[in-house]
């Protein structure tokens, strides 16, 4: 009776051993599953941010499309124009007087090519304005790969939770085969 009793009690502080881990291997399940939620969230938010910045970047890309053919048939046709007037202008006025229009002429020519200094000036700027685009391409590149990392670390979450309701599963045979042994006995 008393190695019934014996066995029975080492059979008792197993099982409670056994109990209290699977009770520690339970709440480790659900923080492992908190932070699947979280990083499920966080997923899923990033997510959406591509998906807006990629809308986004399309949309300042069709826009830089037309405004470039825009820019360039107005910068041509302006060109063109101008510099018929000023073809015309310059003949009438070397035909009107050659002496007292030099001066005139001359400043003309100045504020023309101030003129073809503030065209080229709007061109730097806006090629500016392409390298922040481009530089914004980079942006999403880097959330790109903050997405890789937050998969990566939900994948190795994942193998731990399958280890540990391996674990799980284990402890659970284990006590069966004590609760069967207790049972004989």
């Amino acid at each position: 009776y008393c190695i019934l009793v014996s066995a029975f009690l080492i059979i008792w502080k197993i099982y409670c051993i056994l109990v209290s881990a699977f009770l520690i291997i339970w709440k480790i399940y659900w923080i492992l599953v908190s932070a699947f939620l979280i990083i499920w969230k966080i997923y899923w938010i990033l997510v959406s941010a591509f998906l807006i910045t990629w809308k986004i970047y399309w949309i300042l890309v069709s826009a830089f499309l037309i405004t470039w053919k825009i820019y360039c048939i107005l910068i041509y046709w302006i060109l063109v124009s101008v510099s018929l007037m000023i073809w015309k202008i310059y003949w009438i006025l070397v035909s009107v007087s050659l002496i007292t229009w030099k001066i005139d002429l001359l400043d003309f020519g100045v504020r023309f090519f101030n003129y073809m200094e503030d065209l080229l000036d709007f061109g730097v700027r806006f090629f500016n304005y392409m390298e922040d685009l481009l530089d914004f391409g980079s942006v999403y590149l880097i959330i790109w790969k903050i997405y890789w990392i937050l998969v990566s670390a939900f994948l190795v979450i994942w193998k731990i939770y399958c280890i540990l309701v391996s674990v799980y599963l284990i402890t659970w045979k284990i006590y069966w085969i004590l609760v069967s042994v207790s049972l004989i006995l």
